[in-house]
């Protein structure tokens, strides 16, 4: 059926070759598919999962259930010194993982979640709708929209044979990228489609879904915390004391911003702390620590941790916080404190 929507494709309609926009194509994120351990679901207590009185709805989803595009924008402390275009270039990239982390773990939601970010300004777009945009140009969006949100692509586009796309990972492209241009172009009469919310995140001067500050002062007002998240829509990581880095495919840290020679414990992956803290975003509360099996990594856990993971646990969470009457939502910002000290009351 999919060969045959392809073939269609090509014989009804004219291709234009954009080889020549090969330079606008940045770069691959890493997938971080190893961020995923899916441990048992007996061993997580209820506190956090019980989903008895979850009316899963899926019409009244929350507010991110059908997001095809989510906004990002970034603001640094005047304190905050030193961070050049590599430094903001890094925290982008880290962001973009962090959340590509997310969008593969929500079963209830709409298909196409979070098929691109644009945070502050740079555009990431999931590589299997790069590559439909990249074959068949000027198609009417009810047939883009069945190829993107069809299954397995990978047979269908030879572009993508023999990769592995449990874990689709985004491709950053420039904003003057012709695809982008295509994208904000193309008339979509259905406001509701997943081309009229990718043209309202990337195309159209909307607000951001979530902002991100680096600053000196104590995140949510709460001293020696790290990092605090909200579902308003604000993060904010503290950069006094902690040196953030981010981690490549092959283990090697590069420092990105904060202190650059914090102690060992107040060393922090960047990608760690967005997930957890975009966990809150999206209406994750933390974990409790007598909940965990052993020294289970889990990202919503409420200690920090030098390694983490996305388990069933969260899973079942994000998934069932797409439901409005999700009784564990997170109504208001938590914090993570640092290495050895306790929360303040």
């Amino acid at each position: 059926m999919r060969s045959q929507l392809y073939l269609s494709l090509i014989l009804g309609f004219a291709f234009v070759s954009i080889s020549s926009a090969g330079p606008l194509l940045e770069r691959e994120l890493q997938t971080d598919s190893a961020a995923y351990c899916m441990a048992p679901l007996d061993w997580y207590g209820t506190e956090e999962l019980d989903p008895a009185s979850i009316d899963q709805r899926l019409e009244e989803g929350s507010w991110f259930w059908g997001l095809s595009a989510y906004k990002t924008g970034l603001v640094y402390n005047e304190d905050v010194k030193n961070c050049d275009g590599s430094c903001q270039q890094s925290i982008a990239r880290s962001t973009a993982r962090a959340l590509n982390l997310w969008r593969h773990v929500c079963i209830t939601c709409a298909p196409g979640l979070m098929t691109a970010v644009s945070i502050d300004g740079r555009i990431f777009v999931d590589i299997r709708f790069l590559t439909i945009m990249n074959s068949a140009h000027n198609e009417v969006q009810s047939q883009l929209e069945q190829a993107f949100l069809a299954t397995a692509l990978q047979e269908d586009l030879p572009e993508l044979l023999g990769r592995d796309l449990s874990v689709a990972p985004y491709v950053e492209i420039t904003p003057s990228h012709p695809i982008v241009q295509e994208i904000c172009e193309i008339a979509d009469p259905n406001p509701s489609s997943l081309l009229s919310g990718l043209q309202s995140g990337i195309c159209q001067s909307e607000p951001d879904k979530t902002t991100i500050r680096f600053t000196n002062d104590y995140p949510c007002g709460l001293e020696n915390a790290v990092a605090c998240g909200n579902p308003e829509g604000a993060i904010d990581l503290w950069t006094g004391e902690i040196g953030y880095y981010e981690t490549n495919a092959d283990g090697v840290r590069r420092f990105v911003i904060g202190k650059s020679d914090a102690i060992e414990d107040d060393q922090v992956d960047l990608v760690y702390l967005l997930a957890h803290e975009f966990g809150h975003v999206l209406g994750l509360g933390h974990i409790q620590a007598h909940n965990l099996p052993g020294d289970l990594p889990a990202v919503m856990s409420e200690r920090l941790q030098t390694s983490f993971c996305i388990t069933v646990a969260e899973t079942m969470m994000l998934s069932a916080a797409a439901a409005r009457s999700y009784p564990y939502r997170a109504t208001r910002g938590e914090a993570l404190y640092r290495r050895g000290h306790e929360p303040t009351k």
